[in-house]
């Protein structure tokens, strides 16, 4: 197969990419949203920040868990201290058995020129245990608002043992709970659908404001933070100043500004936690003379928002939204965390209208091994066969509770990631409340060391659960593979659905930390690079303007594509839960799963033989000869049916013999179809028989799923646009056909080729950027 090309052509390409390139970054424009986080001092504008992060850009790497440690050692150490300081200025004596203990801890330097050490010493965790456990401390900090002390100090003393552990790794509320002042600017990039937002964390304290008119211009959403809690409380830099009312006086000033005059405005009362314990031991009264009402949580967020609300003068132009807020709740982590502590995975089945927040809810499945079912627009009639099949295989499949994995490989090897759904504290362990048949993950293996060719390479999974009987049992699966030195070697014997699979998974956890652009751009620069390679190494006798592919990859453009066209990456308007549903999807499912998926199978219904649908005489069902996924391989007066393993779609043409209809839906004309339905009738005629045996041999393959069949009639039904994204081949999906992608990644890899005979390593991002 050739792709050719000329100096003209190129001209062309380059003027088309120019053009396209300008179209991007007006799009680019409109879908970048910008966020700026106000507030004063400690009213959480950094957790917020966090909080985003661990949301959508996929939390923390082990890296950046090492650098929190120390801030936590220094918010433990400090904080003590600062309590001892506390007991003694409110002439609450330390406990002779303990002035020992206080005098080390306050003997302790920490600053940001003697930073704490990487693991707390025995003798430090022990002198902490000691003076928290003491009555007077903690008497102490219950009058934390007659001095300066961190909110997240009794979190730290609580947990001062595990901290003081020799394998500490900070949890993700350790990280939202730990306190730096915030100096200069903190910006972090995410994407929620379609939409990228940059937000901008500013230092609140006063001095540091100078700094905000920087981050003023073209803001989208100005969100102000006010940490209620701190009613009772005054400010670090001046103790004759109410924190409540600095940060009203500073609310007003900022949301009337000129600066906001055409960017909504988001009112954030954060720390409700800390406020809703503070009313029991310090009344709001004792604070505020016109507080009229008992001191309890709802009328106190009543007073709180009664004190900011009618500051704000632009509510003809943006109304102000006010929310009730704690940025330090995971809720649904810590929850998915503990389930899988208890040997428990959740299986969560959703129905909405509207959006729900997939991203937040899925947590719960994605940690504790369960599966995430997702039915918007619920109708009885065509999604209850697929419901009661999936509450039916979820309730009868085989399987594991309390599950522990480890991958091991032999010397020379290492295994550098995993990719999937799954709780992970190490580097080594991936642990599930449960797992079955129907859940995958991916391990990426890097080559370390040297390998010798005259002995195997060995890897080994074994799986640690208890079975349903209440048995702890180990599953091992052990594989030898021999090893080579010939890259010619490695693509005769590559297998492209698990390397699929495996950049499934890997792009989509990609997204977390990249755009969608960017993650499209390099599943092409792969494709790109592994073709390259074989030309290099294995064809480089051939012609440069032929593209060669070789056997076990030259589906690889394809797939790619179709991953590319998937709704978990592909470009344009998707639902954000809907992407959200696909990438959990993605993440979990197997091979098969996946290939099925990405690339649907189709093959005509007009044209089936009278022994297809029929077990011939072995037994074996007769299957109908599949096509590829194109308008251009189909017909007007014909039917066609595609499935992907989720859903099957039987697309009528508008010339379609009525014969066809009468057979499968006794009906006379294709005005008569009920939308409505979900599955095939069952009726006495060879074509619905065939049908019905294809299919149930289609749900058998894919586990016993049920697979609804609906109906697209052309140019009639909102169906038919589902079916027309499921054309692969075609151009859709804000994505090209597949013989534009293929000459387009031809022409990338011509590029790089005379890119690295001229010495400066090829032009290939001008491709990509296409492609996009």
């Amino acid at each position: 197969m050739g792709c050719g090309g000329s100096k003209a052509a190129e001209e062309d390409f380059k003027a088309a990419l120019t053009v396209k390139k300008h179209e991007q970054e007006k799009v680019v424009a409109r879908r970048n949203v910008k966020l700026l986080l106000l507030g004063t001092g400690e009213s959480g504008k950094s957790t917020i920040l966090k909080q985003m992060r661990l949301h959508h850009v996929g939390g923390y790497t082990d890296e950046e868990r090492d650098g929190y440690r120390e801030i936590v050692y220094a918010n433990l150490i400090q904080s003590m201290q600062v309590v001892i300081e506390a007991l003694h200025d409110l002439a609450m004596p330390i406990p002779a058995h303990l002035t020992g203990a206080a005098a080390y801890i306050m003997s302790i330097r920490v600053s940001a020129h003697e930073p704490c050490p990487p693991m707390l010493d025995r003798q430090v965790t022990r002198a902490l245990l000691a003076l928290w456990e003491d009555p007077q401390t903690k008497a102490c900090v219950t009058k934390s608002r007659e001095f300066q002390l961190n909110d997240s100090a009794s979190y730290y003393f609580d947990g001062a043992a595990r901290i003081g552990a020799i394998d500490y790794v900070p949890s993700d509320q350790d990280i939202l709970r730990s306190r730096v002042k915030t100096t200069g600017l903190t910006e972090e990039r995410f994407m929620v659908g379609q939409l990228q937002y940059v937000v901008f964390d500013v230092g609140g304290q006063r001095s540091e404001r100078k700094k905000w008119i920087h981050c003023f211009e073209n803001v989208n959403v100005l969100i102000f933070l006010v940490a209620i809690s701190e009613y009772d409380q005054t400010l670090y830099e001046d103790s004759d100043v109410n924190r409540m009312n600095e940060a009203a006086g500073l609310f007003e000033s900022i949301s009337n500004s000129r600066w906001f005059a055409q960017s909504s405005v988001i009112l954030f009362m954060n720390k409700t936690d800390l406020f809703r314990a503070k009313l029991v031991t310090s009344p709001i009264y004792e604070y505020y003379s016109d507080y009229e009402g008992p001191s309890d949580y709802p009328t106190g967020c009543a007073y709180m928002q009664s004190k900011f609300t009618p500051l704000y003068r632009n509510g003809s132009i943006h109304p102000l939204h006010c929310l009730f807020t704690c940025a330090t709740d995971t809720f649904y982590r810590a929850t998915a965390e503990e389930c899988v502590e208890s040997g428990i995975g959740v299986n969560l089945f959703l129905f909405p209208t509207q959006y729900i927040d997939v991203a937040s809810l899925g947590v719960l499945p994605g940690i504790t091994g369960g599966e995430l079912f997702f039915h918007p627009r619920f109708e009885p009639v065509r999604d209850g066969g697929k419901l009661r099949a999936e509450i039916k295989r979820v309730a009868q499949r085989e399987t594991g509770y309390s599950v522990t994995m480890r991958i091991r490989c032999s010397n020379g090897l290492r295994v550098a990631d995993h990719f999937g759904n799954f709780f992970q504290r190490n580097v080594t362990d991936l642990e599930f409340g449960t797992l079955d048949a129907d859940k995958a993950v991916a391990a990426k293996i890097k080559h370390e060391g040297k390998l010798d060719e005259k002995v195997d390479a060995h890897f080994q999974c074994a799986v640690l659960y208890t079975s349903a009987t209440g048995q702890r049992r180990v599953r091992v699966h052990n594989l030898a593979v021999p090893v080579t030195n010939l890259l010619a070697n490695v693509f005769r014997f590559a297998d492209m659905d698990t390397t699929l699979a495996y950049i499934a998974k890997e792009s989509i956890t990609q997204t977390a930390s990249k755009t969608l652009r960017q993650v499209r751009d390099q599943l092409t620069d792969s494709c790109v690079k592994a073709l390259l390679a074989y030309r290099k190494h294995c064809a480089s006798s051939t012609s440069p303007a032929q593209l060669i592919l070789p056997e076990s990859f030259k589906l690889f453009p394809l797939y790619a594509l179709a991953l590319m066209k998937s709704k978990a990456l592909k470009g344009g308007p998707v639902a954000s839960d809907v992407r959200t549903w696909h990438m959990r999807l993605l993440k979990s499912a197997g091979v098969a799963a996946t290939v099925g998926l990405l690339y649907p199978r189709m093959f005509p219904v007009h044209t089936l033989a009278d022994d297809v649908g029929f077990p011939d005489e072995a037994g074996r069902l007769v299957l109908p000869n599949l096509i590829r996924t194109s308008y251009v391989r189909m017909e007007p007066h014909g039917a066609y049916l595609i499935e992907n393993g989720e859903l099957a779609i039987l697309w009528f043409g508008a010339g379609v013999s009525p014969q066809i209809l009468q057979d499968l839906y006794a009906v006379e004309n294709a005005e008569e179809l009920d939308i409505r339905m979900g599955a095939l009738p069952v009726l006495p005629t060879r074509l619905s028989t065939q049908l019905r045996n294809i299919l149930a041999y289609f749900e058998i393959q894919r586990g016993g799923r049920s697979l609804p069949v609906l109906i697209a009639r052309q140019n009639v039904d909102g169906t038919e646009i589902e079916f027309s994204n499921m054309l692969v081949e075609d151009a859709n999906n804000e994505g090209l056909s597949y013989p534009d992608y293929l000459c387009a990644v031809h022409a990338a890899i011509q590029s790089r080729q005379e890119g690295e005979k001229g010495g400066d390593g090829g032009n290939t991002s001008m491709y990509t950027q296409f492609l996009s």
